[in-house]
């Protein structure tokens, strides 16, 4: 089999993340072609066909159009594969001209979902998101051919724990992602009065100056660390005791499956299918500081009992969060789309 990975953009995120680990998963076993911006190449097996084409320009622009065509006619491949909106809509509009099948995965919630209607089949990483585009999809009578495939996540069972971590408390909480605002960790250290333990906040961007005035004004600065961007994930979940997840929106949560498989409880705002996997004690409505701030507090008085409640959880994120299981329920799309 022949399979070509497509990503539009030039972004360093989950989705990104998920297009480089599907590429070189499948590549162990399939002939795998890439075609991305040129940033992606140092990611990916060396033995990855890659060609490198930015397409984070207009995605209706004739050359590039025209570039992307010749190449994929070169190709010739069984499966052309695009991750996001602007890859997907391009190969929606080349459709005509190629012999591929097309599949497409959707990663977050999109208004506009027209392009994705005309794949021969439709991947989102989350219930939360595919109902939206079969309902979309049926609208436009376009097709019927959809699956979840939760990302996988590729933790490396190890045991380590971070041995820099200081605290003047016993207890440790981290939230983890990008210091932006759609993550709400402003909620977050809203939340965190008189909370009696450390918050480790793993991760960097353009809200940092802005939360650690926040952490000051709240006065909760002292029990408040900015760690910054970490390679070493693993090891930080292995130090905590709680992962608080105050998103106001997510399509696929990766530090949701990375918490459950490192088998440490969480809390977490109410995005994509988290409701469907832990119970709803542990969920809170979105910017309801308030709520967590008394979520947090019940989990640091209850902990032994807390964590045989996530058992269930920690069970189903071993069953399905893994990279493999990813690659195989994928590699059964591929085939399904081959047979029709």
């Amino acid at each position: 089999m022949k399979i070509v990975q497509i990503v539009g953009g030039n972004e360093d995120g989950g989705l990104e993340k998920h297009f480089i680990e599907l590429s070189n998963a499948i590549n162990q076993k399939f002939e795998i072609y890439v075609i991305a911006h040129k940033k992606y190449k140092e990611y990916l097996n060396k033995n990855i066909n890659f060609t490198e084409l930015d397409l984070s320009k207009s995605r209706n622009n004739p050359i590039i159009l025209f570039k992307l065509q010749k190449i994929l006619k070169n190709i010739n491949a069984d499966i052309i594969h695009t991750h996001a909106n602007k890859a997907t809509h391009i190969i929606s509009l080349l459709k005509p001209f190629i012999n591929s099948k097309f599949i497409a995965t959707l990663h977050s919630k999109k208004s506009n979902v027209k392009a994705y209607c005309r794949a021969d089949f439709v991947i989102a990483v989350s219930e939360y998101i595919l109902n939206d585009i079969k309902d979309s999809c049926a609208k436009l009578k376009l097709r019927e051919s959809f699956r979840v495939i939760y990302n996988g996540v590729n933790l490396k069972n190890n045991t380590q724990k971070v041995d820099n971590i200081t605290s003047n408390k016993n207890f440790k909480i981290a939230s983890i992602g990008r210091l932006v605002d759609v993550k709400g960790f402003d909620i977050l250290l809203k939340a965190f009065s008189e909370i009696d333990a450390t918050l480790y906040i793993l991760g960097e961007g353009k809200d940092e100056f802005k939360l650690k005035a926040l952490a000051k004004e709240l006065n909760i600065d002292r029990n408040v660390i900015f760690i910054g961007f970490v390679n070493n994930l693993e090891e930080y979940l292995n130090s905590m005791d709680l992962i608080v997840i105050s998103s106001k929106r997510e399509g696929f949560s990766y530090v949701f499956a990375e918490t459950l498989l490192s088998k440490k409880p969480l809390i977490s705002t109410d995005v994509a299918d988290i409701k469907k996997i832990i119970t709803k004690k542990f969920i809170v409505d979105i910017d309801d500081y308030e709520a967590l701030n008394k979520k947090i507090k019940f989990v640091i008085n209850n902990y032994d009992e807390v964590l045989k409640e996530f058992e269930n959880s920690f069970k189903f994120a071993e069953e399905n969060f893994s990279i493999d299981k990813m690659v195989d329920k994928t590699i059964e799309v591929y085939k399904k789309c081959l047979k029709n």
